[in-house]
Formats: structure tokens, sequence, C-alpha cells
């Protein structure tokens, strides 16, 4: 019986010491900026970050990201209708005459202004970062930061 007590308690350190806890100059940081946020998911991120989706009434979910020392890096709200940029709906509809724009996502850190779009072209799902001045990247299905996007909601 101690010794399977003994291999229990030593497998429950094994795994505790590989889950990601989230810095203490993290956890401050979110709190001290975003007070009140609910239903909080965090993960750390394949670049050392940490990103944490939460609800806040007025915007709803929000998604923000910390470098591991806590400085604020960015925060991404989802946008609808006026606020979408029309050049940048004509410039992919340019692009992907046959895509379905699903989801928009502006991305705001201290310096600039970018938007996130997420679409499906003839079968395919991927994401478009833009950034104000017009340059974009494809961000492919399997990227983690596209990834990292897609919620499954259950009913």
């Amino acid at each position: 019986m101690k010794i399977k007590m003994a291999f229990f308690i030593l497998l429950l350190v094994a795994l505790q010491s590989c889950l990601k806890k989230v810095p203490k100059a993290v956890e401050d940081a979110f709190l001290d900026r975003f007070f009140g946020a609910k239903d909080l998911v965090g993960a750390k991120t394949p670049n050392n970050d940490w990103s944490a989706t939460f609800y806040i009434e007025k915007y709803h979910y929000i998604t923000a990201n910390f470098s591991p020392t806590g400085t604020f890096e960015a925060m991404e709200i989802e946008i609808h209708d006026d606020d979408i940029p029309e050049n940048i709906v004509n410039k992919i509809y340019s692009m992907y005459p046959d895509a379905t724009i699903f989801n928009v996502f502006e991305k705001n850190s201290e310096k600039s202004t970018s938007f996130i779009f997420e679409i499906e072209n003839k079968g395919q799902l991927f994401g478009i970062y833009f950034n104000k001045d017009g340059t974009y990247q494809i961000i492919p299905p399997d990227d983690y930061r596209f990834i990292s996007r897609i919620n499954i909601e259950n009913d």
C-alpha cells in the first residue's frame, strides 16, 4: 500500500511540474488592466508569450497578449460591419473572389493596429493578417495563431 501511495504522489508531482503556470508578473499585469474579467482561459503560446481570452460586458470576448515578464503586448476584439475597413475587405475579395469572411478581429498594441480575417475559400479555411499600411500575411490553417481562434461551442 505504501508503494502504491508513494507512486501516486510521485506521479502527481510529475504532472504538476509539467503544467504551465502563469507567471505572477503576467497574472498581476492582467488583473491590473482587465479587472472584472470573467470566463478566463489562458495559454502559453509557442513563442513563450501568454495569451488570455476572457469576457468583459462592453466588448464581449477579448484576447490579450502579455510577455513572460508581464508587459502588455496587444489586445484583440472581434469587430463587425462598419468597423471593418472596407478597403481591406475589397482587397480580400479581389484576391479571393469566392471567399466567405467568417470573423474579423482588430488587434491593437501600444504602437499599431492590425486586422485578422478568418476566411473560407473553395473549401480551404485560413486567416489573413493585415497591417494598416496594406501589407498582409497569410495564416495557414495549421498555424497556432489560427488554430487558437477556433472556438467550439456546446449549446
